[in-house]
This record gives structure tokens, C-alpha cells and sequence, in this order.
């Protein structure tokens, strides 16, 4: 979210609220696919778990990626006003109220 789609996701990336990243990645319309936030799985899946320097995410495929935390579609089980986040900086998953800004990184089935 805030980046342009071009080869190098230039841009700088926009912070937003968890409510806001949600239809911003349910109504987006890129390559004629769907697209939603993904769950907590699916996004620590991404990280590079081997790299030692972050972003840790392969660079090649996501350029330009933020070391901050991003959302996740996965809400806190015990705080309902919570929802699970992950960050590229450093591996972490940490819950954050959903009133928080942080950044938004959308994902689509093949």
C-alpha cells in the first residue's frame, strides 16, 4: 500500500489503520485477481528466515520492503481489538491494536 506496481515498487509505503488496509486490499484491482490481507501464516511465511540483514525477504521478488511491522488479517484470540502483525525487519509477530498505523502488504492466490 503506497507503492507503485512498476519493478521496483517504488514509492515509499503508507501506514494505515488495520480496518483501512483490509478494503484497501479487498477492493484492489491489480492483474485481474483478488486480493486480500493476509493471514499470520502467510505473511511470516515470506520472511527469509536464513538472510542475515533485513529486510528479511527475498528483495528480488519484494523490492523496496519496509522493516517495520506490517498487518495481518489474523485477529488477537484474547483482544478482539487486536490483530497479529509481522515484521520484516526483524522476524517478530506482535499484536497491535487495530486503531494502530502500520504498513499493508497484499497478497493474492495464484
Amino acid at each position: 500500500m503506497g507503492q507503485t506496481n512498476d519493478s521496483s515498487c517504488s514509492g515509499s509505503a503508507s501506514f494505515s489503520q488495520w480496518n483501512i488496509g483490509v478494503s484497501y486490499c479487498n477492493g484492489l484491482n491489480l492483474a485481474g485477481k483478488t486480493w486480500r490481507l493476509p493471514n499470520v501464516n502467510e505473511l511470516f511465511s515470506l520472511l527469509h528466515k536464513t538472510k542475515n540483514s533485513s529486510p528479511l525477504i527475498e528483495t528480488t521478488y519484494f523490492p523496496n520492503t519496509s522493516t517495520s511491522f506490517y498487518w495481518t488479517s489474523t485477529n488477537h484470540v484474547n483482544i478482539l481489538s487486536f490483530a497479529w502483525s509481522v515484521s520484516f525487519g526483524n522476524g517478530s509477530i506482535q499484536g497491535y491494536g487495530k486503531t494502530f498505523n502500520l504498513n499493508v502488504r497484499c497478497v493474492t492466490n495464484l
